[in-house]
């Protein structure tokens, strides 16, 4: 039972309406966003990846993961199972391919090919 007055609890348990923004992750969005534009925007993301092969894997097991969706499906060509196998090669070897291939995306608007 509600304690108090019953007439000022009105809204009482109601909490925020239902699809409407939490104004402090609103606010941390932006100020995450004003600070990646203070800090080189997408250009200087890549420069910090390309700068290290440690910036690189935090890229890609920590920021990465975040902002692409969480269910995505994904097929090979025409629909097929996409076919895997292991690489050997050394890390410079692959982050030299990995940002070509980024690079061409951007190039590109977006559309990322395979670089061999």
């Amino acid at each position: 039972m509600a304690r108090g007055n019953p007439q000022n609890l009105t809204n009482a348990g109601k909490g925020r309406p239902k699809g409407s923004k939490n104004k402090h992750g609103v606010l941390a969005k932006e100020a995450i966003a004003i600070a990646f534009d203070q800090l080189g925007g997408m250009e200087g993301l890549v420069a910090w990846a390309q700068a290290d092969d440690d910036n690189l894997k935090v890229f890609y097991s920590s920021i990465w993961p975040k902002i692409i969706p969480v269910q995505t499906e994904v097929s090979g060509v025409d629909g097929e199972a996409i076919k895997f196998e292991q690489v050997n090669e050394d890390a410079a070897a692959f982050r030299s391919r990995l940002l070509q291939g980024l690079a061409a995306g951007i190039a590109t608007g977006g559309t990322v090919e395979t670089v061999q």
